[in-house]
């Protein structure tokens, strides 16, 4: 076969190159008349370009020749890059673009590497994307999946700024008693902006502001309004909160409470101590309460445990919160002149709001907004003994039905009254005790164990 060549600048390198591959002085056409013999190679030498070719061309050339000559692929035979060497910062990117030599090889499938941590690559065919993650340096490196010929950029990646472009906080209202806190809590745009550092403001001296970093706590001092306000001090950019402070209910150097949780030793432990509270009063006709507590299903094998009641006799008992054991499961229990089981199940530690009414012509029980009992009975019935809070005085002596569930708060209401609006707290010697806000009097344990209890 015939093949018609470039004029190269060098025609005995080129020939050199032939003869290494075996071909005789025979085969080669040499002038600018295409060869009528048995020729394999046409040089032609008339080209006015004779002069202007690279020696990299002339290796591409001969690469060429030879593929049509064995009638195979046309092999790689170099690689280079657009740029030896590149600056970057931290965030920035740059491409790089890998050439193969010849630009008709038939493979031009190549592979991208890096060293070190401080850049990051996606390499696309020929492009790599280098991107710097540190300030630092590495080398990025294109192979040639045929020859594994080689070439490669220095990058070097400067600490450079990412600027701040906004500012936002987890809230943008609150309210909060005197003495109580909230905190609030700055997102930097970007994530990873250079200047992260702000400062807290606020518009009125209601409130105390602790500032640590991108948190701030903010107190309740007096009653009225405030505005807080985080600034960025890369932009300037802000983000506010508005909070109301509302006046406290609890006496000066009280902490409101998340909840008092019952703490006695069961029968069989006595020496644990116990826990209830006296409320002062004995409830009559017409008694209601509300209250938040969560369920307790023991102790176990006694047959009710009470939150919130009084008995004088089996017939004469106010049980308001009470969870008995009917068929082996403990449920929501009403006591008035009889104790009267309901089908509502109680679970451990699971919360509840519960109300509750007694009087001869109209008893109720609710859980959760749902009505689980009503009832009636005959006569009117005043008790005996004080109401407690965590148990009961049964004909006389405390109950064995100890309530060590949690409660959050109680009010009652007698004959549509309200006597008692009880709350956690901790008094100012942090004691844990009921504050009764209707009353303004503290309830403290009646008993000789000690109460548990949450914070808010």
């Amino acid at each position: 076969m015939s093949e018609k060549i470039i004029t190269l600048e060098n025609l005995s390198r080129f020939l050199e190159k032939l003869q290494e591959q075996g071909i005789s002085g025979a085969q080669i056409h040499i002038g600018p008349d295409e060869p009528t013999g048995s020729e394999i190679v046409w040089i032609d030498t008339d080209d006015s370009d004779l002069d202007t070719y690279s020696q990299s061309e002339i290796d591409a050339m001969f690469a060429e020749v030879w593929a049509a000559i064995e009638g195979g692929s046309v092999a790689v035979t170099g690689v280079s890059l657009n740029k030896s060497t590149s600056s970057i910062s931290v965030n920035g990117t740059d491409t790089l673009v890998a050439t193969i030599a010849p630009s008709n090889a038939t493979n031009k499938t190549v592979i991208w590497s890096k060293t070190g941590n401080d850049i990051s690559i996606s390499g696309d065919g020929l492009n790599c994307i280098v991107t710097g993650v540190n300030a630092g340096s590495g080398t990025v490196t294109v192979t040639t999946q045929d020859g594994s010929y080689t070439a490669s950029c220095a990058i070097t990646v400067t600490s450079g700024t990412i600027a701040v472009t906004g500012v936002s906080l987890d809230k943008n209202s609150a309210e909060i008693l005197e003495g109580e806190t909230t905190t609030l809590t700055a997102t930097i745009t970007p994530s990873n902006a250079t200047d992260k550092t702000v400062t807290w403001t606020t518009s009125s001296q209601n409130v105390t502001l602790v500032p640590n970093g991108l948190t701030c706590e903010v107190i309740g001092a007096t009653e009225g309004n405030a505005t807080v306000t985080v600034t960025t001090t890369d932009g300037s950019y802000t983000a506010t909160c508005a909070i109301t402070v509302t006046a406290s209910e609890i006496p000066q150097g009280y902490t409101l409470l998340k909840c008092l949780q019952g703490n006695s030793g069961l029968s069989s432990e006595s020496s644990h101590g116990r826990t209830y509270i006296d409320l002062g009063f004995k409830p009559t006709n017409g008694i209601k309460c509300e209250a938040k507590i969560t369920g307790y299903t023991q102790p176990s094998p006694i047959g009710a445990a009470t939150a919130l009641g009084v008995m004088s006799s089996s017939s004469n008992r106010f049980d308001l919160i009470s969870f008995g054991t009917n068929n082996n499961t403990r449920v929501f229990g009403l006591g008035y002149v009889s104790y009267n089981f309901t089908n509502t199940p109680v679970v451990e530690g699971t919360e509840y709001d519960v109300e509750a009414y007694l009087d001869s012509g109209n008893q109720y029980l609710k859980v959760n907004g749902n009505t689980v009992f009503t009832g009636t009975a005959s006569g009117s019935i005043t008790a005996d003994y004080n109401m407690y809070l965590f148990n009961r005085i049964k004909n006389g002596s405390l109950d064995t039905g100890w309530f060590n569930g949690k409660i959050y708060y109680v009010k009652i209401w007698q004959s549509g009254t309200l006597i008692r609006d009880l709350v956690p707290c901790l008094d100012d010697q942090n004691v844990p005790c009921m504050y009764d806000k209707v009353n303004d009097h503290t309830y403290y344990n009646a008993g000789n164990g000690t109460f548990l209890y949450e914070t808010l």
